[in-house]
C-alpha cells in the first residue's frame, strides 16, 4: 500500500518514509476527495454556499490539495468574499509555485485587474455596516450596506444583511427582493431561505388537500319564516351585539397573541442570528491566524540550497578582496576566475567588476614575474605555468599577454613542439607591441 501523504512503501502498516499510519491517511484522503467532489458538484448546480462548506471540509483534511484551495477561491469570488478568495489562491501559490501549472497565479492577476480596490472598499463597508447593526443604527447599516453593494453587486453576505435591517424596520417587500436576489447568485443560501421562510412561512407548509364540501340533502323541503319589521331589526341588534362579543372575546386575543409570537420570533432569530455571526467571526479568526502561521512556515521552507549557495558566493566576492588586500593577487585571481557572477544582485555586480578591473591585472603581472623567475633557474614545467595563469588573467590587449605567449612559443619551439610554438607565434605576430618580436615572430611563421 502506497502513503497517501508521501508516496513511500508501507510496511506493517506504517510508511517507511514518514512514519504515517497508512491506513489512517488513505481514510482522511478519501475524505478529502469525497468533500471535494461535492464541492464541485454544488459549484455547478450554483450552490455557492453549500459549495464552501464542502470545500473548507475537503482543504481540512488536505491542506496540500492545490485543486480544492483554488476552487474554493473562485466559490469565495463568486459570494463577493473577495479577500478570502485571494487568500486561498495565495495559499496555492505557495504550496505550488509552478506558474504555467497553477492557475492561481492567473486568478490572482485578473482578481486584480477587475477593479480589485472597490471590492476591497466593498468588505471594509460591509464591516462598519456590520458595527452599526450590532449597535442597533439600521439607518447607519443600510447606508454602508448601500455603498458595499454598489462596488460588489454580488456580495451574498452584504445582500443577506441588508434583508434582515428591512426585517427589522418590518419593510417586508424590500426584505422579499433581497432575497430573491441572493437566491438568483446562490441557490440554497441558508440565511436567504431562513428570511424566506420567516417572511412567508405558507411557502414551507405541506401540501394539505381539502375535503370536498358533502352535504347531506334533507327530504324535507324548507318552511319559509315570515317576520315582522320589529322583529328583524331587533335580529339585527343582537346578531351586531354577538358579533362584537365574539370578536372581543375570541379574534382580538388571537391576533394580539400572534403579534407578540411574530415579535419573540423575530428577537429570538436575531439574538441566533448575531450569535452565529460572532461564533463564525471568531472561528474566521482563528482560520486567519493558523493559516498565516502556515504561511510563516512555508515561506521559511521555501529558502532553497539555491539561494543559499547564491549567498556563498556573493560572500566569496569579500573573500577575494581580504586575499588581494593581504598582498596575494595571484591566489585572489584564482578564485575570481573561478566565481559565477549570475544570479548576483545589482551591488554585487559592481563590486565584482572592480575586482576584476584591480584583480587580474596585478595577478597577471605577478604570475608573469614568477614565470621569469622560474625560467632563469631552468625549472620550465613550473615557468609554463606560470606563464599560461598570466595568460588567462591579462586582458585582451595588455603587453604582458603577449610577453607570456612569446616566452611559451620559445620554450615549445626549444622542445621540438613545432604546432605549440606556430599558435603562440601567430598571437605573437598579430598583436605584440614590439616591432621587432613582431618580425621575429613572422619570420619563425614564415619558416615552419
Amino acid at each position: 500500500m502506497i502513503c497517501a501523504y508521501c508516496g513511500g512503501e508501507e510496511k506493517d502498516g506504517v510508511c517507511t518514509s514518514c512514519g504515517t499510519d497508512v491506513v489512517f491517511a488513505a481514510k482522511v484522503y478519501n475524505l478529502a476527495v469525497r468533500y471535494f467532489n461535492k464541492g464541485l458538484m454544488y459549484a455547478n448546480e450554483g450552490r455557492y454556499t453549500d459549495a464552501c462548506h464542502a470545500l473548507r471540509k475537503s482543504v481540512s483534511f488536505r491542506k496540500d490539495n492545490v485543486k480544492a484551495q483554488n476552487l474554493l477561491g473562485l466559490v469565495y469570488q463568486r459570494v463577493g468574499a473577495v479577500t478570502q478568495a485571494f487568500k486561498a489562491w495565495q495559499f496555492s501559490c505557495l504550496l505550488d509555485e509552478d506558474k504555467k501549472e497553477n492557475p492561481a497565479f492567473y486568478y490572482i492577476e485578473e482578481l486584480k485587474k477587475d477593479n480589485f480596490e472597490a471590492k476591497v472598499r466593498a468588505v471594509k463597508n460591509y464591516n462598519i455596516a456590520l458595527k452599526h447593526f450590532r449597535e442597533g443604527n439600521t439607518d447607519l447599516t443600510l447606508v454602508a450596506l448601500k455603498k458595499a453593494i454598489e462596488d460588489n453587486k454580488y456580495f451574498v453576505q452584504a445582500h443577506n444583511l441588508k434583508t434582515l435591517c428591512h426585517i427589522g424596520r418590518n419593510e417586508n417587500r424590500e426584505a422579499l427582493a433581497g432575497v430573491n436576489r441572493v437566491l438568483k447568485m446562490d441557490k440554497d443560501n441558508e440565511k436567504a431561505l431562513c428570511y424566506l421562510k420567516y417572511l412567508k412561512p405558507d411557502k414551507f407548509k405541506p401540501f394539505e388537500q381539502k375535503e370536498p364540501d358533502i352535504r347531506e340533502k334533507s327530504e324535507t323541503s324548507p318552511v319559509n319564516v315570515v317576520y315582522s319589521s320589529r322583529g328583524r331589526f331587533m335580529g339585527f341588534i343582537l346578531g351586531v351585539v354577538l358579533c362584537g362579543v365574539v370578536c372581543g372575546v375570541l379574534i382580538i386575543p388571537s391576533v394580539v397573541k400572534r403579534s407578540k409570537d411574530l415579535y419573540k420570533d423575530s428577537e429570538l432569530k436575531y439574538s441566533i442570528d448575531i450569535a452565529s455571526r460572532e461564533e463564525k467571526l471568531a472561528s474566521d479568526a482563528q482560520t486567519i491566524e493558523q493559516l498565516n502561521a502556515e504561511i510563516d512556515v512555508l515561506r521559511a521552507r521555501i529558502y532553497t540550497s539555491d539561494e543559499q549557495e547564491l549567498e556563498k558566493r556573493v560572500q566569496t566576492l569579500n573573500d577575494i578582496k581580504k586575499i588581494y588586500d593581504s598582498g596575494n593577487p595571484g591566489a585572489a585571481a584564482d578564485k575570481l576566475l573561478l566565481l559565477d557572477p549570475r544570479g548576483f544582485s545589482e551591488q554585487a555586480v559592481n563590486q565584482y567588476r572592480s575586482l576584476c578591473f584591480s584583480v587580474l591585472p596585478a595577478a597577471a603581472k605577478s604570475y608573469y614575474d614568477l614565470g621569469e623567475t622560474a625560467r632563469n633557474r631552468g625549472d620550465r614545467e613550473s615557468a609554463v605555468a606560470f606563464y599560461q595563469k598570466c595568460i588567462r588573467c591579462a586582458t585582451q590587449n595588455e603587453e604582458v599577454k603577449y610577453s607570456a605567449q612569446y616566452q611559451l612559443a620559445r620554450m615549445a619551439n626549444a622542445d621540438g613542439d613545432i604546432e605549440t610554438a606556430k599558435k603562440y607565434y601567430n598571437e605573437v605576430a598579430l598583436n605584440h607591441p614590439l616591432s621587432n618580436i613582431r618580425s621575429e615572430a613572422s619570420k619563425y611563421l614564415s619558416e615552419h
